[in-house]
């Protein structure tokens, strides 16, 4: 076992270093040499750095065709329904657990691979400038799928067109002959990518009709999910939304281009999938039902749970209890008024509000 001594604003790894050699790490990777080591040491000069080589080195081991998923709303849904097409289609896949979307998160993710696996679906999650180029070297994904920007970190990014132009550094990354899989209503996106890499594929998906994989006749079937249809084939959805059809319909695309062809008949994502609190259906108190959509926020992701929230409750009684969205900068006032009137004009009744900024909501 190789101990890394990464460092943080609150902790320092080299304190650790005597309990990692009496957990068994045979050796360190430090920035500061030990006076009298405990392990034999390995001095680098950045231990997060080395860290994501070691991930990028069990990439290349491993063999397998990477998909990448990046974007401000809808990743870790999205990254969990293309592990799901590629597992119901028979693939050995090794996906992003939960959300280690970061330049800890995906080397870990990666060093994870047994060898056994086909595939790898890696979600890559930012908040500053510089880390996507960052992510995209250590994970060089053969299609990078970028599910939509929006406002999302912005007080770290700068404003939307910060977000945008650090999101499409994704494509920098992947490898040569690659593909790049963009929401086909973003042209801006669109743009910045082929200004970035003009010999990529570009294929886009959406609702409309100009997408290159295009979703049409999207019905709900309340908290049993939806049913929708790509190219003449009707899907059934275990997911309530229609932002979760969106995503579906991402993650279709992203692994039609990495190679795989979706099991036949109905039901190619399976009968349920884990959505980690994110639209979560539970049976509330005295008869009612609770869409628990509370694991992150950022604008657009609140207007899709109001969205679903509208469209499971129908002429029922709704109620919403709304917590702050973070990090959104000098856009933190709007951003929260603009949920504010949303929720009524969906026909919120009653509003419960935790958190000093969500008061510009009310």
């Amino acid at each position: 076992m190789l101990f890394l001594a990464l460092l943080g604003e609150r902790f320092d790894g080299h304190d650790y270093i005597g309990a990692a050699a009496e957990r068994g790490a045979l050796a360190a990777v430090v920035e500061k040499r030990a006076e009298d080591p405990v392990i034999p040491e390995i001095v680098v000069e950045d231990t997060l750095r080395a860290l994501g080589a070691l991930g990028n080195m069990s990439r290349h081991k491993a063999g397998f065709k990477v998909g990448a998923v990046t974007g401000s709303f809808g990743k870790t849904s999205t990254k969990n329904l293309a592990v799901a097409l590629l597992e119901n289609a028979g693939e050995r896949v090794l996906g992003t657990k939960g959300n280690l979307n970061n330049l800890i998160g995906v080397p870990q993710t990666l060093l994870a691979a047994t060898g056994a696996e086909e595939y790898a679906v890696v979600e890559a999650g930012i908040s500053l400038p510089g880390e996507m180029s960052r992510l995209t070297s250590i994970i060089e994904p053969d299609v990078a799928l970028i599910t939509g920007v929006s406002a999302a970190h912005t007080e770290g990014l700068g404003s939307i067109a910060g977000v945008a132009a650090e999101k499409a550094q994704i494509v920098r990354g992947v490898t040569h002959g690659g593909t790049a899989v963009l929401p086909v209503k973003d042209k801006e996106l669109i743009r910045r990518v082929h200004a970035l890499r003009d010999d990529l594929k570009v294929v886009t998906f959406g609702w409309d009709s100009e997408a290159d994989y295009r979703g049409e006749a999207y019905t709900p079937r309340g908290v049993k999910g939806s049913t929708w249809a790509i190219a003449k084939r009707e899907i059934t959805l275990p997911l309530p939304g229609r932002h979760n059809a969106l995503n579906a319909l991402a993650a279709w695309a992203l692994v039609n281009e990495m190679g795989v062809t979706p099991k036949e008949g109905p039901a190619p994502f399976g009968e349920e999938i884990d959505t980690g609190l994110r639209g979560t259906v539970v049976p509330g108190p005295n008869g009612s039902t609770l869409l628990v959509d509370c694991y992150n926020a950022n604008p657009r992701a609140v207007e899709a749970a109001l969205e679903n929230l509208a469209e499971l409750a129908g002429n029922h009684r709704k109620l919403l209890l709304l917590g702050e969205m973070k990090e959104l900068g000098s856009l933190s006032g709007d951003e929260h008024r603009k949920i504010g009137a949303l929720a009524v004009q969906l026909g919120v009744e009653e509003l419960f509000l935790v958190g000093p900024e969500t008061l510009r909501a009310a």
